[in-house]
């Protein structure tokens, strides 16, 4: 008897494994209306150095990177609301820590800044920001 009653085992190779010498924060993920799978991440190659990537699946399963969409960005959250596309994402060499806004018709391109909706000082002029509301990966370093 199998111990996966309604399906086989697939072996995946986890997407974000390998992209970023520093680290990768993931698991902004969402069904888009034409029914493929869209996925944030932020891939950093430094504390400060981080892109918000989007990556695209039809079957939930092999993503591929389709680019970045924010240039410096961490931790994006995404929405959809009528026909536009939003991320909620702290920036991290602009404004040092800043919740930003950006809006964009495609989810895979063309976002721009909307609003800055919170800054450090409203955390208690924190060094560190997290929207925390995502999964966070660190290559092992040697």
């Amino acid at each position: 008897m199998s111990v996966f009653p309604f399906g086989s085992v697939v072996e995946v190779k986890p997407v974000l494994v390998g992209v970023a010498n520093y680290a990768v924060w993931g698991g902004s993920v969402f069904r888009d209306f034409d029914g493929s799978i869209g996925l944030y991440a932020s891939v950093c190659g430094g504390p400060r150095d981080c892109s918000i990537v989007f990556y695209r699946s039809l079957d939930g399963f092999s993503f591929k990177e389709v680019g970045t969409v924010i240039d410096d960005g961490l931790t994006a959250a995404p929405f959809r609301f009528g026909d536009s596309y939003y991320l909620v994402y702290v920036d991290r060499k602009r404004g040092g820590n800043r919740v930003r806004l950006a809006v964009s018709r495609t989810p895979d391109s063309g976002f721009r800044d909307e609003a800055i909706i919170a800054t450090p000082q409203v955390f208690g002029n924190a060094t560190e920001v997290d929207l925390g509301c995502n999964v966070y990966m660190r290559p092992p370093h040697g």
